[in-house]
């Protein structure tokens, strides 16, 4: 049988990490680092019954 060898398709374009770093890198930069504690410390609390 013959077996396909070599690239069959090549695309250039971005990964998934790539993409998802580059938002979190844009984010901090107008944000600043968020501080987990800070966030479980505030206001925002809600009640389950």
């Amino acid at each position: 049988m013959p077996r396909p060898f070599g690239v069959l398709y090549a695309v250039d374009r971005p990964c998934y990490d790539d993409g998802v770093n580059s938002q979190v890198e844009e984010v901090v930069e107008r944000k600043g680092v968020g501080d987990l504690d800070e966030l479980l410390k505030g206001p925002e609390t809600w009640i389950v019954e």
